[in-house]
């Protein structure tokens, strides 16, 4: 069962900061003379009345006195948004609190086992997803020859230095991965992408392509074709299709790539 955590998180994160903007704003609205705001449609005309602070009746406001209107009314908007993102945020971190979706397998894990031989778990483990993942994306499935190879931390030889780096971060990260698995386009057409990889959060399979000699004129026009058939097949760049880049000058940067893996992956 996927886990939202993260998403509640981030969504947390955005309401404070929406919070803090607010909150300087309260600053800036301060200054503005109090008083309420009466809206009134007469005949299909929009008038504005304003009861300032210590007076007891409203008084018709001019179209050239708007500007204050403006500012009292965006005053009491941002007054209720502020209330309810505070109700937001107290209900999302309450939540969190007690949150706990990975409980469900560790019901099952905690039991002895002879108990959970006699059991049929409601839903698989991460374990037993990935490795039923492994089994319907085999890797090293390319025929075509590696001259020059490089043994992975994983065991596996790839045809460049590059693709050594990124795979042994991948290993290292402890994200599930296969090398050169097949993949099938236009319905016939077989694709060996670099590199296969499982996202547990949401178990869906996204496909990383290295260039490695992206400044080369024909093989930056031979991949980008290949980018536009992923995406023609639905595969799309930045949501199912990660690429990294390198020249000769502009060699990978391994931060960058751990960023892209946390950013994506």
């Amino acid at each position: 069962m996927r886990s939202y955590r993260e998403l509640l998180e981030e969504q947390l994160q955005e309401i404070r900061e929406y919070e803090k903007k607010l909150r300087r704003n309260q600053e800036k609205w301060d200054r503005i003379a109090d008083g309420n705001v009466k809206v009134i449609n007469n005949h299909g005309a929009t008038q504005y009345y304003l009861r300032e602070k210590g007076q007891d009746k409203y008084q018709f406001v001019p179209k050239a006195s708007w500007n204050v209107i403006k500012k009292l009314v965006q005053r009491d908007y941002e007054r209720k948004v502020l209330k309810r993102l505070e109700k937001n945020r107290e209900a999302i971190t309450r939540f969190l609190k007690q949150y706990n979706i990975e409980g469900i397998h560790q019901v099952y894990s905690a039991m002895p086992k002879g108990r959970r031989e006699m059991i049929k778990p409601i839903e698989k483990s991460v374990e037993e997803e990935i490795a039923e993942w492994r089994e319907k994306h085999p890797g090293e499935q390319n025929p075509y020859a590696i001259e020059r190879g490089y043994q992975t931390e994983r065991g596996e030889i790839v045809r460049s230095k590059s693709e050594k780096i990124i795979a042994d971060k991948f290993y290292h990260m402890g994200i599930p991965y296969q090398y050169e698995p097949m993949l099938i386009l236009n319905g016939y057409h077989e694709k060996y992408p670099d590199f296969a990889l499982y996202r547990v959060k949401d178990k869906r399979t996204v496909y990383w392509e290295h260039l490695g000699l992206a400044d080369d004129e024909r093989y930056a026009i031979h991949n980008l074709q290949k980018i536009a058939e992923y995406e023609k097949n639905g595969i799309l760049l930045g949501r199912d299709l990660i690429v990294t880049v390198e020249t000769a000058k502009d060699l990978l940067d391994a931060k960058l790539l751990e960023e892209k893996i946390r950013a994506f992956i």
